[in-house]
């Protein structure tokens, strides 16, 4: 794992958590070999006729397994915890992380990518990570405890145990490597996978008014074919490796077999002495093969912590370091300049918008509008130019502190699952005379009345149970009780009927002391002249239409 890996360091920070888990296994490693010690000894008590030996050893090995029960309980409860734990680490800081994203590049990306990490990645970290540092640390523990009986024994013996493990070791590593391309493509995969099902799901009316479902059932079975394939083939090659590592392994003891039976024969071992060889030969075996068989899956979740890190980075840094809380002049562009690609959309714009104003802004589909919006709410920067927030250049202003100054409706507004109250206050705390000032400012007030329970009532399916009126008035006061000082209004009428948007729209207009910019195709000739400016976008440049 790469020391600078973000979702690497949430992985070891969950490691505090290991520390029970680790006490536990040492602890069990050592009354399990304590048993062994019992038993040789109970052999060789036998052998030389001494009842009461056999007599207090037995009890001792009894009050040994009892001891074990509540370890192993323990064990359990703490092993869990671990992988609980540290999961909700992992996915904590995952999102915290992509909260820091820069929003443009954000919204570049398909939001399938991020939710197929949440899910498909992190279960894959679960079972290919989490799960078997447990069983790594449990082997090695043991592993320990079989040396230190072994050297009890006969120092000499250590040796060969420790070459042993060396073999063992360089077998599993070698054997690691062909796993560690299939988990990244599979990963890949399962990310086309999530985004094609999300696309399937958005699109299911026009799925069924077309009678597209044949088509699109066979692309989904194409889609997920991939995944199982590339499934398949990591299992093969899991499966190859594993049977590598047991081939080594029955090698191994075979050689292993040899040398007890020489070690008992020259060394004049007893016959306790030869079942406690044996025994501890065999407890070297099993946390051995274990240690072979989980270390490459550890290995191959390589690659994906670090496509994961890759997707959570910044491509550019942002250099912001002024802090804004009003605006008093209002924004102005100088020589603003944008072109997706060769399509340039905006050239050389110079305009002004004063604080408190309010803009109607116009223009044909494909002309730039929303693109003026996207540089006004920081999603992209200009390719060259200027745009000043009383006077500062935008760029250099925090996107945090300018957020706090802006407020966005849009033609989709988006409703939590929650109560009227909630989705205007956004889970803060405001006094309840701020909420009642926003509920009238938005015209809010008719519609809470036809609700029994008013600010409590709630909202459900993003708002599927209230109109598109209502969902635009909830997010105008959503704006008005942030005390926002820019309102950007992206198409907000589109969807309404006309009585209803003319409302919102002198909701609005009277807002006092909120710079209004209302892009919209929805236009009503006889209310024009209620604002402050007129503003078309079109031809790669902004004009003021004049009455």
């Amino acid at each position: 794992m790469k020391r600078d890996s973000y979702i690497g360091s949430q992985l070891r920070a969950g490691r505090r958590h290991l520390w029970p888990v680790i006490v536990l296994d040492a602890i069990m490693a050592g009354l399990y070999s304590a048993m062994n010690l019992f038993t040789m000894n109970i052999v060789n008590a036998a052998l030389a006729g001494s009842l009461e030996d056999i007599g207090q050893l037995a009890l001792r090995m009894v009050l040994v397994g009892l001891t074990l029960i509540p370890l192993r309980l323990l064990y359990s409860r703490s092993s869990t915890n671990f992988v609980r734990k540290t999961l909700e680490r992992v996915k904590i800081g995952y999102l915290q992380k992509l909260f820091r994203k820069n929003i443009n590049e954000f919204r570049e990306d398909n939001n399938g990518v991020y939710l197929s990490q949440l899910t498909n990645d992190l279960n894959t970290l679960e079972t290919y990570y989490l799960e078997p540092q447990l069983t790594v640390i449990n082997s090695a523990v043991n592993v320990v405890a079989v040396f230190v009986v072994l050297g009890i024994v006969d120092p000499v013996i250590i040796l060969v145990a420790a070459v042993t493990m060396a073999v063992l070791a360089w077998t599993a590593r070698a054997n690691g490597k062909p796993m560690e391309k299939p988990q990244k493509e599979k990963s890949l995969l399962l990310e086309r996978y999530t985004s094609y099902i999300r696309e399937v799901l958005s699109a299911f009316a026009i799925i069924k008014n077309n009678s597209l479902d044949e088509r699109i059932t066979s692309s989904f079975a194409e889609t997920s074919k991939a995944v199982q394939d590339k499934n398949y083939e990591l299992d093969k090659e899991y499966t190859l490796a594993t049977m590598r590592i047991e081939l080594s392994i029955g090698v191994i003891n075979l050689a292993l077999l040899a040398f007890m039976i020489w070690t008992v024969r020259s060394r004049g071992f007893g016959a306790g002495g030869a079942i406690l060889l044996i025994n501890t030969f065999s407890r070297l075996g099993e946390p051995v093969m274990r240690l072979s068989e989980q270390l490459p899956m550890l290995k191959s979740t390589g690659p994906l912590l670090e496509k994961i890190d890759k997707q959570l980075e910044n491509q550019t840094e942002d250099h912001e370091t002024l802090e804004i809380n009003d605006v008093r002049q209002g924004i102005r562009l100088e020589g603003l300049s944008f072109a997706y690609g060769e399509n340039q959309v905006l050239q050389g714009v110079d305009l002004d918008l004063e604080a408190g104003s309010k803009y109607l802004i116009v223009g044909p589909s494909g002309g730039g509008k929303s693109t003026l919006l996207k540089l006004l709410r920081k999603f992209v920067p200009p390719d060259s130019g200027t745009i000043r927030l009383d006077g500062q250049d935008l760029a250099d202003i925090t996107k945090e502190s300018y957020f706090r100054l802006l407020a966005n409706v849009e033609q989709q507004v988006f409703l939590f699952d929650d109560n009227v109250r909630n989705n205007i206050t956004l889970f803060k705390e405001y006094p309840e005379a701020e909420v009642e000032r926003a509920v009238r400012g938005a015209g809010l007030e008719s519609v809470l009345a036809e609700f029994s329970d008013g600010l409590d009532h709630q909202i459900r399916g993003n708002g599927s149970n209230i109109s598109g009126g209502q969902k635009a008035r909830i997010a105008i006061a959503r704006a008005l009780i942030s005390k926002a000082r820019i309102l950007i209004l992206d198409e907000a009428f589109a969807s309404l009927d006309e009585e209803v948007a003319r409302q919102i729209e002198q909701t609005v207009l009277a807002l006092d002391n909120v710079l209004v910019l209302q892009v919209s195709h929805v236009l009503f000739r006889d209310t024009m002249h209620q604002y402050d400016g007129v503003l078309r976008v079109a031809d790669r440049g902004i004009t003021q239409i004049e009455d």
